[in-house]
C-alpha cells in the first residue's frame, strides 16, 4: 500500500510535568530530514524524538513542534538580590544627589540591571521528560501515519487509473504498428510501379527487411509490459516503493522514447505522445509517495 509524504498529526496530554502538544507535518523529499522545534527543557530529548520518527518514516521532510506548560513546581522562579538591590538605588540617589538631578527608579528599572534578578529554571532528568513526551509523540505519529495512509490510498487509486490507461495507448501502438511494414512495403512499391520499376528486385526486398528490422518495437513493447507487471506488484508491497516506482517510470519513458523514434506510423506516433503524456502524469504523482 502507497504512503504519501504528505501528513500531518497532532496530540496533546497533561503529563506529571505539565501539558505537552505535539504537531508533525511533513512535505515531498528525496531522503529523509527531520526538523524538531523544541522548548528548552525538551534540547536533550532531540535525538530520542527523531530516532523514534526514523522508525515509521523513511522519506519526507518532516518538521515537528512540540509545545510546553510546565506545572507550578516545574516554572520559572524569580530571585530578587534584596542586598544588592538597595546598594544599587542608594548609589543612584547618591549620585543623582550629586549631579543634581532626579532620581525616578521603579521595579522595572531594577530587573534590567545584571545581579539583581535571577530566573531559576527547577531541572527535570531528561529521561523523565522523554518518558512523559513519548506517549504523546508516539499518538501524534499515529495520527500522522493515518493520513498518510489515507493520501497514499488517493496515490494509488490515482496511479492504477492512470496505469489502465497507458496499457490502452500501448495496446493501440501494438496493433498499428503491425500495420507499419504493410504501409512501407506498399508505398515502395506505389511508387516503384509508377517509375515502371521491377517490384520484385532482390534490392527492393532487401530494403523492405531492413525497414522491418529497424521498425521492429517488440522488444521495447515487452520490456513496457514488464514493467506494468512490476508497478502492479508493489501496489500490494508494505515497503517504501517511491523510488523503485520513479526508476521504473524513467525506464518507461527510456522504451516509448525508442518507440517514438522507430515509428514510421502516423497512428503509432499519436498513441506514443499521449503515453508520454499521461506517463508524466505519473512521474508527477508519484514524487508524493514514500
Amino acid at each position: 500500500m502507497f504512503k504519501s509524504m504528505t501528513g500531518y498529526g497532532f496530540s496533546e496530554a497533561d503529563t506529571n510535568i505539565g501539558k505537552i502538544s505535539i504537531e508533525i507535518h511533513s512535505y515531498n523529499k528525496k531522503g529523509l530530514e527531520i526538523d524538531a522545534n523544541l522548548p528548552r527543557a525538551f534540547y536533550a530529548s532531540e535525538s530520542a524524538i527523531k530516532k523514534q520518527i526514523k522508525k515509521s518514516v523513511f522519506r519526507g521532510k518532516v518538521e515537528v513542534n512540540v509545545g510546553y506548560r510546565p506545572v507550578s513546581k516545574y516554572t520559572n522562579i524569580l530571585k530578587i538580590n534584596v542586598p544588592a538591590a538597595k546598594k544599587f538605588v542608594l548609589q543612584l540617589k547618591k549620585g543623582s544627589k550629586h549631579l543634581d538631578i532626579d532620581c525616578n527608579i521603579n521595579i522595572t528599572d531594577l530587573f534590567s540591571f545584571k545581579g539583581i534578578v535571577d530566573i531559576h529554571t527547577p531541572g527535570i532528568p531528561s529521561r523523565v521528560i522523554y518518558s512523559c513526551a513519548r506517549p504523546v509523540l508516539n499518538k501524534a505519529l499515529l495520527s500522522f501515519a493515518k493520513m498518510r495512509r489515507v493520501e497514499g490510498l488517493n496515490l494509488q487509486k490515482d496511479i492504477g487509473g492512470r496505469i489502465k490507461i497507458l496499457k490502452s495507448y500501448l495496446k493501440m501502438i501494438k496493433k498499428h504498428s503491425k500495420e507499419t511494414v504493410k504501409i512501407y512495403r506498399d508505398k515502395l512499391i506505389g511508387n516503384l510501379k509508377k517509375l515502371r520499376y521491377k517490384t520484385e528486385n532482390e534490392r527492393i526486398l532487401r530494403e523492405i527487411a531492413i525497414f522491418t528490422e529497424k521498425s521492429d518495437i517488440s522488444e521495447e513493447i515487452t520490456r513496457i509490459e514488464s514493467h506494468f507487471s512490476q508497478i502492479g506488484k508493489m501496489f500490494f508491497q508494505i515497503s517504501t516503493v517511491g523510488r523503485s516506482i520513479d526508476f521504473i517510470i524513467q525506464e518507461m519513458f527510456r522504451e516509448i522514447n525508442t518507440i517514438g523514434s522507430k515509428a514510421n506510423n502516423y497512428a503509432v506516433s499519436c498513441n506514443v505522445v499521449k503515453f508520454k503524456t499521461e506517463l508524466e502524469k505519473i512521474r508527477e504523482q508519484i514524487q508524493n509517495v514514500e
